[in-house]
């Protein structure tokens, strides 16, 4: 989306570049605004690519409507499916424009459509670290701390749509990466650029299963403890530390195995008439990690009842469990999550986490027929 701007609309444009966040400005009236009305009469795809290349080199002095050009090409290119030709103007545009979230997000559309997801993934860090940039620069000299909050609150309001999309494209790369150290990677990452992000249950369970799969129980541990102390009824988190501990082959980690197991119960509910199949069946995991614990503690008597509450839970949920074992990415590809060294309940691979996110555009564009 280009603005047109008169001269007051200008001027508070301006004003407003203190965040990150960019939006391409073409003065109304101008010989580049004249050009672009004229090019968008053009009925024929063909024809308009041509005329916006036309319209690059005419005015390449000005990198505001050269970005918009490119950008205009590479829209018009992926609407005819041609993603490969689309991915490289959009990059022309992107490096005149790095912090346009609309132009960051077609590319990370277009890189998905050629299931590059290594560049899904770049281009989604890219947008979130501009809309996090957003309020960070100093404040212009002529704007009253409140104006630059409220100026602050609206770019964010204005851009989450786009954000909230970047952020679950990243997930699903990050869901379907089979490499567990480079899923790792992507975690962390994930992490940085979308500290609030509203997938950051599902990314944190997917980090503790991440480590165990590598054997990195101590950090796995360390980990889920951090994601508790920020939120404490994470339940997927309280499961797999409750697995973790259970699993542990030192004894005094056992009865933290049990403990958290009964945090997460606390939290599920699963007998509540209310309980969703998902609560239902991290209840069954918590009381399958609380019945190992028990059981090697010695305590067989006590850890039967748990034991069996666990397997009806499952059972009574097996079709949800069933999709839970084994998820698919968008090209069929298996989404695995192994939790080596852990008891079969603790390697169900937690469809929770691997459950693939849909991703819908919400980023405003240009429309281009």
């Amino acid at each position: 989306m280009r603005m047109v701007a008169g001269a007051l609309a200008g001027i508070f444009c301006v004003a407003l570049a203190a965040g990150q966040v960019t939006t391409i400005i073409i003065k109304a009236g101008s010989p580049q605004d004249l050009a672009l009305q004229q090019i968008s009469g053009e009925a024929d795809a063909g024809k308009r690519i041509e005329l916006y290349k036309d319209f690059v080199q005419k005015f390449a002095s000005d990198p505001d409507a050269t970005a918009y050009g490119e950008w205009q090409i590479a829209q018009t290119l992926a609407a005819q499916n041609q993603f490969a030709e689309s991915l490289e103007w959009g990059d022309k545009a992107l490096a005149l424009e790095p912090h346009n979230l609309e132009i960051i997000c077609t590319q990370a559309g277009n890189a998905q459509q050629l299931k590059q997801n290594a560049k899904v993934f770049e281009y989604a860090m890219a947008g979130g670290a501009a809309y996090g940039g957003i309020g960070r620069d100093p404040k212009p000299a002529n704007m009253s701390d409140l104006q630059y909050e409220m100026a602050n609150a609206e770019e964010r309001r204005v851009n989450q749509p786009s954000n909230e999309y970047l952020q679950a494209l990243a997930y699903n790369v990050i869901a379907a990466e089979p490499d567990a150290r480079k899923r790792m990677s992507y975690i962390q990452k994930f992490n940085d650029a979308f500290p609030d992000s509203k997938y950051q249950d599902q990314v944190s369970e997917f980090a503790i299963l991440t480590l165990q799969s590598l054997q990195d129980t101590s950090n796995a541990i360390a980990y889920g403890e951090a994601v508790l102390y920020q939120n404490p009824k994470n339940l997927p988190t309280l499961v797999l530390m409750a697995h973790a501990y259970a699993q542990s082959g030192k004894a005094g980690d056992w009865q933290k195995g049990i403990n958290y197991a009964q945090q997460a119960l606390a939290v599920a509910k699963a007998d509540d008439p209310a309980a969703d199949t998902s609560r239902k069946l991290s209840a069954g995991f918590a009381y399958g990690a609380m019945g190992s614990a028990l059981i090697k503690q010695k305590r067989e008597a006590a850890a039967v009842p748990e034991l069996r509450h666990g397997i009806s839970l499952l059972k009574e949920n097996r079709a949800a469990l069933r999709r839970s074992q084994t998820c698919t990415d968008g090209s069929g590809q298996r989404a695995r999550t192994g939790a080596g060294g852990g008891s079969r309940s603790a390697q169900q691979d937690r469809g929770s986490a691997a459950l693939k996110i849909s991703a819908r555009p919400n980023c405003q564009k240009a429309d281009v027929p």
